[in-house]
């Protein structure tokens, strides 16, 4: 009850709003009669807003021009708000300007269109604004409310960063024949992307992947001579950094003095064509001898000493090297085995850990079950061995590739319908239809049959369900060895010479959305039309009764014309129909119930033709009159009502502007109530008595009333206000003053009631506050409760029938507009006293 709100400040700007309102009304014959405007048909434009905010232009089209519409406002708002940022008042006769505590204005011109310049709010992250118009001066017109997006200018990108790259070569300057050879690049500042290596101009390797900003590319294979060793990186975001190019080292390899090393090799028993459910092959290598300190383990249990080599059988990305820094992530491993010297086998656990030998002459032999597991994200099949133990030595690096076996390939379904051509439109067709290769996954929950144009569905996406002629379902335990045959009913005058038809398959149930295997297509094609020299018609049976039903086909007419059918003698319209390309119709109507019983003939015609059918009409029975319902309600006498009106409001009353009082109270109430129906009706007594502004503000609501039907109610006051400066006093009865939506009544003995229904100010009661609050806005919570007596007989307030309600929104007096004129003189003296204090 003590914050503020703005409220007081809209009842003025909306006053002034009326206020022009009315000269706009009074002064409409200055301009004319109003040019006529499509109702609904208002559409919006708006240019696009700079990001650091500034001036947009909105155009619209379509709006009502009437000077007594009072035109629009046209406001920019946050997506979601009810209030605009920023206004302007779109109107025809208005000026190019600004309208203090209004906004901008503009005029419209007199076919509804207006051009206006607003200024745009600056661009801010996670904030949407929206263009919005609504009439003017608190208009309803619904026609008028458009909205659209704001669209902001693309930011301007950030320039990308520069990079810079170095290499770093190990041994420095020479090495010799066979000896292992360590180049490092690494990128600053350390971004995400690639390094290329090249010795000269030719590629060491490509694509090797920046880990923190390096990536180390060792080898033994370089050749005796001169090298230029360098490196390339290329970010994986160009727009944030750039590519960079390294510094060149040479190096020098000298011809070894000792004997050279052998190249470790490996050999895989069997490693194309494998069994996808899995196969045991066997994989020898040779030449896995140490090289300390490069195949020296990094970690426990074999830190310092001879690591040998992991052989694996898995799915490695591209650049899967650990020598050329790949993350272990590159590396995804089904299976795997340790080979080491056999004095360290218990070391690593033994087989039964998946320890290996390594002989002592470089060589060993395992075998490792392959099979087609979930593969890495652009993996490759292989058998890889590799430094084990944390060593990255390049020369144990090796990759034999494995191919599984390619699953033979599921045939496509394919459909034979007979017949397939020159169907008779006029007569129902059955077609059989034959299918032969329906296997597979699709096929578990049968095959949808479906007949229609060509045009309904072609395959490209899930099967659409709406649009087919025939439509039929083959269930799986229907389809043997992949074959189905059923048959398809088109039923006469659906088909036309013009149009293109198939029949089309597809996976049942939920697969028809997402599996495409089972879709297949035959065309069907439909005879040219053949129009008979005369015309013929039947009736479906020779007598109808009045108000019955009948049904009429003809054939012999012009192909797709229009067919009119009308009863004679005095002629009476029974309705149109379209004949098929075949010149054929089927037509069910219903004989008027007022068309005299005895002798009749239905005329069809279609441009020049005609045709006739007798018809016998006989007398309808009189209808049964029904028993007339009993209802009974119950008596309500002593019923409570609790309800403070709007906390708001009384705190304005109360508070430093109005300086006023809040005083009364409600009474006891009595009516009916249907325990049956949910209706009823119970009238309280009592007022609430408002005051304030010196007494310029003088506001009385009394005599409550609560009409309940069924979970909503209507509160319906009696409303009157003191009249100022020589206008009369307001008295108006029954205003149907707010909504009530009554959730499930509390039944106590013989009571029911309802605790804190919520209540909804109607556009009534909106105009019995002048404005200070709108339609659909919260009213306190209401407290009801009926005692329930005696039975009495249902009346318009407790029966279950349809009411509109026996009080009208206002009785006899425009209260509103002499309201809006109390509350507009109450702005003035409050103004008043503003500037003179």
């Amino acid at each position: 009850m003590s914050h503020t709100r703005t409220a007081p400040r809209r009842p003025r700007s909306r006053l002034l709003a009326a206020l022009l309102a009315a000269v706009l009304t009074i002064s409409g014959a200055a301009f004319g009669a109003a040019p006529a405007y499509a109702a609904g048909g208002a559409v919006l434009t708006v240019t696009e807003a700079p990001r650091d905010g500034g001036p947009v232009t909105i155009q619209g089209a379509g709006f009502n021009p009437d000077p007594s519409a009072n035109g629009v406002y046209v406001g920019i708002r946050q997506a979601g708000a009810s209030a605009d940022t920023i206004l302007a008042w779109v109107a025809v006769g208005n000026a190019v300007g600004t309208m203090p505590g209004l906004g901008a204005t503009a005029p419209m011109n007199p076919d509804g269109s207006f051009s206006v310049e607003l200024p745009a709010p600056a661009f801010a992250d996670g904030v949407e604004y929206v263009v919005h118009t609504r009439q003017a001066h608190g208009g309803r017109d619904e026609t008028q409310k458009t909205s659209i997006p704001l669209v902001y200018a693309a930011a301007e990108p950030e320039p990308a960063t520069q990079t810079s790259t170095t290499v770093t070569v190990s041994p420095a300057g020479t090495s010799s024949e066979g000896q292992a050879i360590s180049i490092v690049a690494a990128v600053s500042p350390a971004a995400a992307g690639t390094f290329r290596f090249l010795d000269g101009e030719i590629p060491l390797a490509f694509g090797v992947d920046a880990v923190d900003g390096a990536a180390t590319l060792s080898f033994e294979n370089a050749t005796i001579g001169s090298h230029s060793f360098r490196a390339e990186f290329t970010p994986t975001d160009a727009a944030a950094f750039t590519g960079s190019v390294s510094n060149t080292v040479a190096h020098t390899v000298t011809e070894a003095t000792g004997p050279v090393r052998p190249t470790p090799t490996v050999t895989v028993s069997k490693s194309i064509n494998i069994d996808p459910a899995g196969e045991t092959v066997t994989v020898t290598g040779s030449g896995f001898l140490p090289n300390a300190p490069d195949t020296s383990g990094t970690r426990p249990p074999l830190a310092g000493k001879f690591t040998g080599a992991y052989v694996v059988f898995g799915s490695f990305a591209e650049n899967w090297k650990p020598s050329a820094g790949a993350p272990s992530s590159a590396r995804k491993v089904i299976e795997q085995k340790w080979g080491v010297h056999e004095a360290d086998l218990a070391t690593i656990g033994g087989a039964a850990r998946g320890g290996i030998v390594i002989a002592e002459d470089g060589t060993f032999s395992t075998t490792l079950t392959v099979s087609e597991a979930e593969a890495l994200e652009n993996g490759r099949w292989g058998i890889y061995t590799y430094g084990g133990g944390g060593a990255k030595y390049a020369p144990f690096e090796t990759f034999t590739p494995v191919v599984f076996k390619t699953p033979s390939p599921i045939p496509a379904p394919t459909l034979t319908v007979t017949p397939n051509a020159d169907l008779d439109p006029s007569v129902e067709n059955v077609l059989t239809v034959t299918g032969s290769g329906y296997i597979g996954d699709g096929a578990v929950n049968g095959a949808y049959v479906l007949f229609g144009e060509k045009s309904v569905w072609d395959g490209s996406g899930p099967l659409v369900s709406a649009g087919w002629i025939a439509q039929g379902w083959v269930p799986a335990s229907q389809i043997v060895d992949g074959a189905f045959t059923t048959t398809v009913t088109i039923p006469a005058g659906t088909l036309s010479s013009e149009g293109e038809y198939n029949v089309a398959t597809s996976a049942a149930h939920a697969l028809s959305i997402t599996n495409r295997t089972l879709d297949a297509f035959a065309p069907v094609t439909v005879a040219a039309a053949v129009t008979p020299e005369k015309p013929t018609l039947a009736l479906s049976a020779p007598t109808v009764v009045q108000g019955g039903e009948f049904t009429i086909t003809g054939a012999g007419f012009p192909a797709l014309g229009n067919v009119a059918l009308v009863l004679h003698s005095d002629p009476v319209e029974l309705g149109a129909t379209v004949a098929s390309a075949g010149g054929a119709f089927r037509f069910t109507g219903t004989i008027p119930a007022t068309v005299p019983a005895g002798e009749h003939t239905i005329v069809a015609t279609s441009g020049a033709v005609t045709a006739s059918f007798p018809v016998t009409i006989t007398a309808a029975p009189a209808p049964e009159k029904p028993a007339a319902p009993v209802c009974l309600a119950r008596a309500v006498d002593g019923a409570s009502f609790e309800w403070g009106v709007k906390a708001s409001f009384v705190s304005y009353v109360q508070g430093g502007i109005a300086k006023g009082a809040v005083s009364g109270g409600w009474g006891s109430g009595s009516g009916a109530y249907s325990t049956e129906t949910g209706n009823g009706r119970v009238s309280f007594g009592g007022s609430m008595h408002f005051t304030g502004h010196s007494g310029a503000l003088d506001l009385t609501l009394s005599n409550p009333r609560v009409r309940v039907t069924g979970s909503s109610a209507q509160l319906i006051l009696d409303v009157s206000s003191k009249g100022f400066n020589g206008s009369p006093d307001v008295n108006a009865s029954g205003v149907n003053f707010a909504t009530l939506s009554l959730s499930d009544a509390s039944t106590s003995g013989s009571s029911i009631s309802w605790t804190n229904a919520p209540a909804t100010l109607t556009s009534a009661g909106a105009e019995a506050f002048a404005g200070f609050y709108a339609a659909g806005d919260a009213l306190d919570p209401v407290s009801i409760r009926f005692p329930l007596g005696a039975e009495v007989p249902c009346d318009s307030s407790t029966d279950g029938l349809a009411t509109t309600g026996a009080e009208p929104d206002f009785a006899g007096l425009g209260i509103g507009a002499l309201l809006l004129v109390a509350g507009l003189a109450l702005t003035v003296i409050r103004r008043r006293r503003l500037i003179e204090s």
